[in-house]
């Protein structure tokens, strides 16, 4: 072999390998519709989005996190959401559990003594009264109310629930 013939099959090598490389860097990546702000029936965004990663967890749970981390974890997605006609604040932490696995064994965990499970709301949804469970695709929710607010302003298991299907549907339809 010669240096002309490796030269071309170099040439032809990068032609044919650069053009695929340019168009799976530039495809479309996911974007967790929390990032770019979900739209919610009846409920308005009030504070900022807080994301929390399997290094700083522990800031936010200090020992609840050793549950998460083995079943997958990723990211923690936290936000605070007011009802529009009542003002009543609400708090849901969006866990991505890295697979639906992960997320229905967090689920369990949390669900496996008492309480009552809500019908049509996520792939699987559970509440004590005081706080909404949910589990959708990869995902697990808790949503509960802002402690932070007066306790006469805090949310009842119905506007809990009522929050959840708004977040359910607007999850549902970015997926």
């Amino acid at each position: 072999m010669n240096l002309y013939t490796t030269n071309i099959k170099h040439y032809i090598t990068l032609l044919v390998f650069v053009p695929w490389l340019f168009i799976l860097g530039c495809h479309t990546r996911y974007i967790p519709p929390m990032i770019s702000g979900l739209s919610l029936d009846g409920f308005e965004q009030i504070d900022p989005l807080i994301v929390y990663n399997k290094d700083n967890l522990f800031a936010y749970m200090n020992g609840e996190a050793e549950a998460y981390l083995p079943l997958g974890f990723q990211v923690l997605y936290l936000l605070r959401y007011e009802n529009v006609k009542t003002n009543i604040p609400m708090i849901v932490e969006v866990y991505d559990m890295g697979g639906r696995s992960g997320a229905e064994g967090i689920f369990q965990q949390y669900t496996q003594d008492g309480g009552l499970a809500i019908k049509d709301l996520g792939d699987k949804a559970w509440t004590d009264n005081y706080i909404v469970l949910m589990r959708r695709g990869e995902s697990f929710l808790r949503i509960t109310p802002d402690y932070s607010s007066s306790l006469e302003n805090s949310p009842k298991v119905d506007d809990l629930i009522e929050f959840g299907r708004s977040m359910d549907g607007a999850l549902s339809n970015e997926r």
